[in-house]
């Protein structure tokens, strides 16, 4: 709605869902591997698979119609890819099958927030990659690389850019850089990227505790004096971590919440003595999980952090069986 032209995918199954959204005219690439049975939905949906080891080049083989494709090198990050020692095969199974249209050539960083620094990996791939496709002989329409780390971070340099795939960038969330300098962390600092994912529930309960009364299983939080907790209807089946255990927090009614006791599989008890201390709380309050909420923010990288963790984990970890509301 917005208009992008290019999605990325992992799977088959995500790209044959984006299509029957009513996703049909953009590009969809699919990154992750496909078996020969996947084939037809490749052709029926015009999927354009990111080919990565020979075997899927020998099942795109059986393919004698026109077939879009990306071709996934492995620079660096030793995941996927073809290896060095791979390209005299693959540019002879591409000279075997005129039908495949290779459009693009692709990497991916290992170490893209390390951009500056004098023996900088990234720029190591980045020379790495451009060897390869001299060897590979390929002239493509699209050549990328970065993430959202990597496509910041080259934006303030003057080198020739390449094509990205931004992530978390997408969800309004800056990638850390390091090495930078001054000027650098100027530019980085002054980077307007709004959080777009807001996390919220609500309260469903509240109890009265007296001192020394003890909240969920093991009874890891005992009340230090007479206290009202509330119960928010999401736990780690719903991707709230249980190491927030006694380390997380909520806003609710733009405060700060601490969540107390054992986070269940879903539940999860905050308490709220403090915010309560004169008035009573109603039943459905919103709380804000990570977001945020009553002009407050909770950000998302200071929850990553309680739970030792990253923000891509606990952006991309929520449940199925919490409801997503679009807005724009």
């Amino acid at each position: 709605k917005v208009g992008a032209k290019n999605f990325g995918v992992a799977l088959v199954e995500e790209a044959v869902q984006l299509r029957d959204s009513g996703i049909v005219k953009e590009d969809i690439l699919v990154f992750g591997p496909f078996a020969e049975e996947a084939l037809s939905a490749l052709v029926d949906y015009n999927l354009i698979p990111v080919v990565s080891v020979v075997d899927q080049l020998q099942i795109l083989a059986k393919v004698k119609m026109p077939l879009r494709s990306h071709i996934k090198l492995n620079t660096g990050m030793n995941r996927l890819g073809f290896d060095e020692s791979d390209l005299p095969i693959v540019k002879k199974l591409i000279s075997e099958n005129p039908q495949w249209q290779i459009v693009g050539v692709c990497s991916h960083l290992s170490q893209a927030e390390d951009y500056f620094s004098k023996d900088s990996y990234t720029l190591f791939q980045i020379h790495r990659l451009n060897d390869f496709i001299k060897k590979l002989e390929l002239n493509v329409k699209y050549v990328h690389l970065f993430n959202s780390a990597g496509l910041i971070a080259h934006s303030m340099s003057a080198q020739h850019a390449m094509g990205a795939r931004p992530g978390i960038a997408l969800y309004g969330v800056k990638p850390e850089l390091k090495n930078l300098n001054q000027e650098q962390v100027k530019k980085w600092q002054t980077l307007n990227l709004k959080p777009v994912m807001t996390l919220k529930s609500q309260v469903i309960a509240y109890h009265k505790l007296k001192t020394g009364e003890k909240v969920s299983y093991g009874g890891r939080w005992v009340a230090p004096r007479n206290s009202i907790i509330g119960i928010i209807p999401i736990g780690y089946g719903d991707g709230y971590h249980r190491l927030l255990s006694q380390k997380g927090v909520v806003l609710y009614r733009g405060q700060r919440a601490p969540v107390v006791g054992t986070v269940c599989m879903d539940y999860i008890m905050v308490d709220l003595t403090q915010i309560l201390q004169n008035s009573h709380g109603e039943w459905q309050e919103e709380v804000i999980l990570f977001g945020e909420g009553e002009g407050q923010n909770l950000a998302v990288e200071e929850i990553a952090d309680l739970a030792s963790t990253i923000s891509y984990e606990l952006l991309t970890g929520i449940g199925k069986r919490v409801p997503r509301k679009y807005v724009r």
